[in-house]
């Protein structure tokens, strides 16, 4: 081989170390092409808003939390259908009786799910049946 040829391989595997190396000192992870999220910042459901029509994982949380409320009584079945709706909208409108800035709309935004991610029920305390594990993987800090 010609020095030539060695040459640059050998700046360019320089320069690609010392970049490597520098992202791995601010980032604290070794990165190869695109690094995906960290857990702490993936999205997650809480991320999204919610409304008729949705379906999926994250709506059969919504819906697991939902019947976590009095009074409600919902198929867990990852539709958000007329009965999901009717519940959300039920929830909110109890909700707004104390906190003004809830929206009775139906949809599952960034205020419905502060709500259904407490499992504090009228200030009583962390309720023992609250579906905890259902709630931190919707994305819910309990």
């Amino acid at each position: 081989m010609s020095t030539t040829s060695i040459v640059p391989r050998t700046w360019k595997r320089r320069i690609a170390g010392i970049v490597s190396a520098t992202l791995i000192a601010i980032t604290g992870a070794a990165v190869t092409g695109l690094a995906a999220p960290t857990p702490a910042h993936a999205a997650t459901c809480t991320s999204y808003n919610y409304s008729y029509g949705g379906n999926g994982t994250c709506v059969s949380y919504i819906q697991t939390l939902l019947n976590w409320q009095p009074g409600i009584d919902l198929a867990v079945d990852g539709a958000y259908g007329n009965l999901t709706r009717q519940a959300v909208v039920a929830r909110q409108t109890s909700w707004r009786y104390w906190d003004s800035s809830v929206v009775v709309d139906g949809i599952v935004g960034p205020r419905t799910w502060a709500y259904l991610c407490s499992p504090y029920y009228y200030g009583t305390g962390p309720a023992q049946s609250y579906p905890f594990a259902v709630a931190r993987a919707a994305g819910c800090r309990v």
